[in-house]
């Protein structure tokens, strides 16, 4: 009896640690998901509407859409941080708030403004992140149920980029953020990036980069662009270009020659629309002087020949041992020559100072 006792008992044991570690682990899942969920941004997606618009833009009207997930409602905080700090340059304006944001239930059970609805932030807190204004609400949604906020009268920021409304799901960000690109409106004008300086007959490259009013790259630009240039000594210059997609608003040109040394302007101009030009200032070198050995031969009565006798010379000797001679003329039994370092010498016959060394010394 005692045997039947202790096996009854060991089998409600063994039901009582078997519902213990079914509970435990029950407990644990329910403790681990949160951290997990937390590890790998929270739930739901936010989505922005229209998705682009252009710089400098003025009255445009967002939609925010908030949809919880399939797998599970949501309820407490939903919070959306609108990048309002700063220059006009990188800000959403006006700043939101109870004149210009309204909340739409949706579909989901209730949703509402939190007690402080609108907040600033100064510092970025995720990957991301902006300073600016933050959007409070509270929502009961249940799985796949949404809501909206409707921001108006927007003017859009001026540097074109893309711009992160960095959505948090009770404190925790969402995994896909929603993201407003802000374009480059159209071409205005043109920048040409040249080297400050370049050497007379050498190759260089310029740049050529289409512009908008704010300075962006106006990346839609297909005009066709035409070379001039300050240079009257007929410098090579690119043919006529037409701009496509694959150039996105900029265009590097090779082969340009400048030949006149002084300063020089390259100037690129749209051929439809010449208020949309640009130029760039080079600054020309004069090309380095090839230097040679100088040769004569004849009557060497005064030295004229230069090889450092007075004798007559029937073949050519070579005068020194220089090999930076430029130009060379002659006179009535005298020489006068020019080196690359732009130096004049002269020798021979000099009764009249003709050499030009102060004397009358040959």
């Amino acid at each position: 009896m005692g045997t039947g006792v202790t096996g009854r008992a060991g089998r409600g044991h063994r039901r009582y640690l078997s519902m213990c570690v079914a509970l435990a682990l029950g407990c644990l899942s329910l403790l681990v998901a949160p951290m997990a969920q937390a590890a790998t941004f929270g739930p739901g997606t936010m989505t922005i509407t229209p998705a682009s618009a252009a710089a400098g833009s003025s009255g445009k009207t967002f939609t925010l859409r908030y949809t919880a997930p399939s797998t599970g409602g949501v309820s407490g905080a939903v919070a959306v941080l609108v990048p309002t700090s700063g220059a006009p340059k990188t800000a959403f304006g006006p700043v939101p708030a109870g004149t210009n944001v309204t909340v739409q239930r949706g579909t989901c059970t209730s949703t509402a403004f939190a007690a402080s609805p609108f907040t600033k932030t100064t510092k970025t807190a995720y990957p991301g992140d902006s300073p600016g204004t933050q959007i409070n609400t509270v929502v009961n949604c249940p799985a796949g149920h949404y809501f909206t906020m409707t921001y108006k009268n927007i003017t859009t920021p001026r540097k074109a980029q893309r711009y992160a409304f960095f959505t948090k799901v009770a404190g925790v960000p969402i995994k896909t953020q929603p993201v407003e690109a802000v374009a480059p409106r159209s071409a205005v004008s043109l920048t040409v990036a040249a080297p400050a300086t370049a050497t007379a007959g050498t190759l260089f490259s310029v740049k050529v980069t289409a512009k908008d009013t704010y300075a962006n790259t106006a990346t839609s630009y297909r005009g066709t662009v035409k070379f001039t240039s300050s240079d009257q000594g007929k410098p090579v210059l690119p043919a006529n270009y037409t701009f496509t997609a694959t150039d996105k608003g900029t265009h590097t040109f090779t082969g340009v020659v400048l030949r006149t040394a002084g300063s020089q302007s390259i100037i690129a101009k749209d051929t439809v629309h010449a208020t949309i030009t640009g130029r760039a200032i080079v600054t020309v070198k004069p090309a380095g002087v090839v230097g040679h050995t100088a040769w004569a031969w004849g009557d060497n009565e005064y030295g004229q020949l230069g090889d450092g006798t007075t004798t007559d010379r029937w073949a050519p000797v070579r005068v020194g041992t220089d090999t930076l001679w430029s130009s060379v003329a002659v006179g009535g039994e005298f020489t006068v020559a020019v080196k690359t370092d732009g130096t004049l010498w002269a020798w021979g016959w000099n009764q009249y100072g003709q050499v030009g060394d102060g004397t009358i010394n040959e």
